[in-house]
């Protein structure tokens, strides 16, 4: 399954702020999301965490090379309904 996300807009605090601007769920916005942010080696970061939807995320930057890789697992029920998540997420769900 190809999802096709283009961009997440992420700051790089805990709680995160994350907005998904292209794919099946852009549109979602979450914010005061718990996260673990750690550093790999100097200048290399992986950031992870789960959402109350159930989706997984763990993403790796190096921002003085303005890259980024990761993988986003999201339920069956996502894949089927994206449409249910693509909101602001806190109104919906208690975090």
């Amino acid at each position: 399954l190809r999802l096709g996300i283009r961009m997440v807009q992420l700051r790089m605090t805990t709680p995160l702020i994350t907005r998904i601007h292209g794919g099946m769920v852009a549109g979602r916005w979450v914010t005061d999301q718990a996260a673990n942010i750690v550093m790999l080696v100097p200048g290399i970061y992986k950031v992870a965490w789960t959402e109350p939807t159930g989706t997984d995320v763990a993403l790796d930057f190096v921002p003085n090379e303005k890259k980024l890789n990761g993988t986003i697992f999201f339920p069956k029920w996502v894949e089927e309904y994206p449409e249910i998540t693509v909101t602001y997420q806190n109104e919906h769900i208690d975090l």
